[in-house]
């Protein structure tokens, strides 16, 4: 009689198997990490060009106010609302650098 041992059924790698093996790479050609990290810078700079517009277009509503105090104060209540929320895009990007030194994903073997 034989017994036939079957092997784990477990992943040999960590890509997820819907994406090409080209996008899996773990020699250095970039892979899903890449794809991962390069989401996130694009997602952080929107964030910042985003702030940035939003503090100017504040900046003219307030000088183009004249003599409207409701108007000035809905633009300073806006302006705020954007430094709270920058200040919130900091402290999670200052979270994650903590979570993932220097963005470096392949320390997350």
């Amino acid at each position: 009689m034989v017994l036939a041992v079957a092997q784990p059924a477990f992943a040999s790698d960590k890509c997820v198997s819907i994406l090409p093996e080209s996008w899996c790479d773990e020699s250095g050609g970039g892979g899903i990490k890449e794809i991962i990290k390069l989401g996130a810078n694009i997602l952080m700079m929107g964030i910042g060009v985003a702030a940035t517009v939003g503090i100017v277009i504040c900046g003219v509503q307030i000088m183009t106010a004249r003599d409207d105090p409701a108007q000035v104060s809905k633009a300073r209540k806006r302006m705020i609302e954007i430094a709270i929320g920058l200040v919130a895009w900091v402290l999670i990007e200052v979270v994650v650098q903590f979570i993932i030194p220097n963005g470096n994903l392949n320390e997350l073997n």
